[in-house]
């Protein structure tokens, strides 16, 4: 069997959040002779592996709206949990499968999740929750402040028009952010489109985007006494649950589109 020649001029280009445009040359005898081509995409993890991951999400991200809190719905029996037998503290644990398939953080990465999107008409917390009519609310700088850095995770969807967007924060030098700084793109804490903390007169003042709800993934452990637990006054919407859940894969804005 003659083996084809080696291609050469090979150029990728158009690096999406998930996909790019990969072209090269072959001599004009060889190019009869195919009948298919495959790609290895397998490679070893690295920093760079998501360098180009967010660049999607940034476009639909919407503007900034200020918040103050970072919360975590749970049912009532996971905080009496948390009480009597974790010392009054939230322990991470390990990040499902949900979102992209092939994350990074998925059954990897250990942390605990937060929202802070906010009603833009009140500048509050929804009433509203997935996980549970039980919610935390910490105060942001607990969470987030120049000594902490943040990492773009996921982008997803649920076969519905809202798409999300995982972050990481990890407390400088922590283990959660030794391993995100080898897997996933840092962001600037003070000017990304998705999560900010910046200093404005002197105080930390925070903003989350408009357009994508945010899931924020803390790496390490919160104490109760931080912040404030309560019952929300809204309804339970499990369909909106994002647990173990799974990307739309027809969605042209945050998957690769055949073709394109």
């Amino acid at each position: 069997m003659e083996l084809l020649s080696t291609p050469k001029n090979i150029e990728i280009n158009n690096i999406t959040c998930d996909s790019f445009r990969i072209s090269w040359a072959m001599e004009k005898g060889d190019l009869e002779r195919v009948t298919h081509y495959f790609i290895d995409l397998n490679k070893k993890e690295n920093k760079n592996s998501n360098k180009f991951k967010h660049r999607k999400a940034e476009l639909i991200a919407g503007r900034m709206l200020r918040f103050s809190v970072f919360y975590r719905n749970q049912h009532k029996e996971y905080f009496q949990h948390v009480r009597m037998h974790c010392g009054n503290v939230m322990k991470p644990s390990l990040k499902d499968n949900s979102g992209s398939h092939g994350s990074p953080t998925s059954g990897m990465l250990h942390g605990i999740f937060f929202s802070c999107n906010t009603e833009f008409n009140t500048g509050q917390p929804p009433q509203d929750s997935p996980y549970g009519r039980y919610r935390f609310q910490i105060p942001a700088q607990r969470l987030f402040n120049p000594n902490t850095n943040l990492y773009f995770a996921d982008f997803y969807c649920m076969y519905t028009a809202y798409h999300y967007v995982v972050l990481v924060l990890a407390p400088k030098g922590s283990s959660g952010d030794l391993f995100c700084r080898e897997r996933l793109p840092q962001l600037d804490i003070s000017s990304n489109k998705f999560l900010t903390c910046c200093v404005e007169e002197g105080e930390l003042v925070y903003r989350h985007a408009q357009d994508s709800i945010l899931e924020v993934i803390y790496t390490e452990p919160v104490d109760l006494s931080l912040g404030v637990l309560g019952e929300i006054s809204g309804h339970q919407l499990m369909s909106l649950s994002t647990a173990n859940a799974k990307k739309d894969p027809s969605c042209k804005t945050c998957n690769i589109s055949v073709g394109r």
